[in-house]
Formats: structure tokens, sequence, C-alpha cells
């Protein structure tokens, strides 16, 4: 399903009260410095509860009022997230885009920015408010390593993978016959996917809704040679996933935190770096809540990302949970000939459905 956006007007929206003098400044934390800085932009389309369309474009004007009004006090609460020009802006716009910068805002930010937002609009009493923590940059790095939570990986695919990790498996086997047809053998592939570190440290130690990127790379390689199956694939991004665990997050934040992100990072990059390899980034919008951000009007309809055009979003595959959390819809972006046969691989079609309709999505994972 194609569909097409038209911005009709903007308009900047600025806190309701002066940012105080200590927030003007924001210490970027090593993690942010390595994210790129183009804007992350996800849209949050909403179903009109008036069957009349005059009557709801008559209402139209209070509902805009309404989003810049309760915008306006968020960002009171989010002042290191909302500065303007210079340095990171948010906006937002009916239907509703939003457009954040990642070099302090991840996807984990961003749906803690969207509960106070759509709190605000609700009119929710101060106490209730979702509170943002900025301490990203005090966390790493840092001489305590003795908190944190250990999770222990599973070779056991069958048994313990998550859908999440199945269906990404499923993407890269589809990606790799997709490559294998296109240049006729095999090529070595690299897959990387982004791990929230909030869920692999001490909640004492790190609070809920802390803002930042609080990210790490898992990286899984499938070298060429002999066609790998579904269970091997998922196996190794399973594995790749769990080596970001409570220990290494530990390590980071120890005193040689910047050393071991250094030889982390040149690991991947020397994957990478082979010859004719193929590389794909996985970042998962699942479980953010994306389809609890109610403004008064009800849940979303359906919650989408936006076509990007740059080398930097080139193979990204964003997987977000459908609006009855009973699937996953997966935002693919590949070059033409990769996308179409992305689209034609016959086993991928086995377990997927391509564009449907979000009024009629449920169960099914669309890629």
């Amino acid at each position: 399903m194609k569909v097409e956006v038209e911005i009709v007007s903007r308009e900047d929206i600025r806190p309701s009260s002066p940012t105080p003098s200590h927030l003007k400044t924001y210490k970027l934390s090593p993690l942010d410095h390595l994210v790129p800085s183009p804007y992350a932009p996800i849209i949050l389309f909403y179903t009109s509860p008036y069957s009349d369309p005059i009557y709801y474009l008559s209402h139209v004007p209070n509902k805009l009022e309404l989003l810049k009004q309760s915008l306006s006090e968020t960002l009171t609460q989010f002042y290191q997230a909302a500065k303007s020009n210079k340095t990171f802006p948010l906006s937002a716009m009916m239907k509703v885009l939003i457009l954040c910068k990642p070099k302090i805002v991840d996807g984990a930010a961003l749906s803690t920015f969207l509960k106070g937002w759509t709190e605000r609009a609700k009119g929710c009493n101060q106490n209730q408010l979702t509170q943002p923590n900025f301490i990203a940059s005090s966390l790493f790095p840092s001489s305590n390593n003795q908190c944190y939570s250990h999770t222990q990986g599973s070779n056991n695919v069958t048994e313990n993978s998550t859908r999440l990790e199945i269906v990404c498996g499923m993407l890269w086997k589809s990606l790799v016959a997709v490559s294998k047809a296109r240049f006729g053998a095999q090529r070595p592939s690299l897959v990387t996917h982004l791990v929230n570190l909030r869920r692999r440290m001490n909640k004492a130690l790190c609070a809920e809704h802390a803002m930042g990127n609080l990210l790490w790379l898992g990286a899984a390689e499938n070298e060429s040679g002999p066609e790998m199956g579904l269970e091997e694939l998922v196996g190794k991004l399973r594995r790749a996933i769990s080596k970001v665990d409570g220990e290494f997050v530990a390590d980071l934040r120890g005193d040689k935190g910047r050393s071991i992100m250094q030889q982390s990072l040149e690991a991947i990059g020397e994957m990478g770096s082979k010859s004719e390899v193929d590389y794909f980034g996985f970042s998962s919008w699942c479980n953010f809540g994306f389809y609890e951000a109610d403004f008064g009007w009800g849940k979303p309809t359906w919650v989408s990302g936006v076509g990007a055009v740059g080398s930097i979003f080139m193979n990204l595959i964003i997987p977000v949970d459908t609006r009855l959390g009973d699937g996953i819809e997966v935002w693919v972006t590949l070059e033409e000939q990769n996308m179409t046969g992305l689209e034609a691989n016959s086993e991928l079609l086995t377990y997927a459905i391509l564009d449907p309709s979000p009024l009629t999505m449920s169960s099914a994972a669309s890629a």
C-alpha cells in the first residue's frame, strides 16, 4: 500500500517556560557520540471518531491546538531534548509525525517522550506524569562496575527464541537468497541488531525512563559457503544479542569502557570490510508501546516509519509490533533490485503478507 504524506504547514513549538540555566547544556555520553545525526521519523495514524467528515474537519483546529499546547508543556520536562536550531530539536505535526534527533533520543527514549506528551494532552495530574531521567552521560564511562543484571544466552533456538529473533532470522535468510540469485553465488553477510542496554542493567542503576542512547550492537556473520537453515541463522543472531549482557554493560561502564567500545566496533568493521560482504542492520521498535499513544481521541490505528533516502538508511530493517500486538510488521529499506527480489521470495511469502492495509492487519508478520 502506497502512502503519501503532505506537509501543509510548519510551526515551531517551544517549551512553555524558559529553560533553567543549569539545563541549557547537555553532556553527550560516549554512546551518544557514536550515533549518526539524521532525523529518525515516526508517524502515528489515527482513525476519526466521527463518521461525518465535515464534522470531523470542524474539530481539527481544536485538536491541533491541544497537540501544540500539550507539546509545549511537555517540552518543559524534556528541556535537554528540546533544543532548537544548533542542537537537537523535536517537532510534531498532525497525523502525528514526530522527528527526533537520535543524538540523545533512541527508540525507548522516544517512547518515554510520547508517554509524557499524551499524558499532558489528556490532562493527567503532575504526579501522574512520566518523568524522564537524563543520566546516560553519568552511566558511561564510570568506575562502578558492580551493578548489572546478568542474562545468559541459550543455544536452544526452537524452545527459547523470541518471535522477533525468528522474524529477523527469516528476513536474513531471505536476503541471503536474494543476494545469491543476483550475484550467482552466496556472498558472506553481516547482520547487526541494536540492543537496548536499559534491559541489561540493574533497575536501581538505570531508571526505566532514562533518556539518551543506551544502545549497543550485537553482530552476527554468515560466511559464504553451504546455505544455512533458519534455525542456524536464528541461533547466530541470538548468540550475538546475548553477548551484550549485563556483564558486558558493566565492562563498558568500567575504566576500560572506551577501549572495549573501540575494539568491539573494530571487530564489526573488520567483518563488514571483507570483499563482497552484504550488510543488514536491524533496529527493533517492538515493545516500545507506540500503539498506546492516546492523546484523548483513541489509540493509533497504525504506526509507521517514513521512507528515507541516503546511504545511512540503506539495508535498514525496522520491526515493530502490529496494532493488536499479535504479530510483527517490518519496514525494510533496500536497493530497488534487492527489494524486487525480496518481494518475490517464495519462502518469505509463505509467512508474510506484503503491504497489507493497516485497517485489516492483525496477526500476520509483514515485510
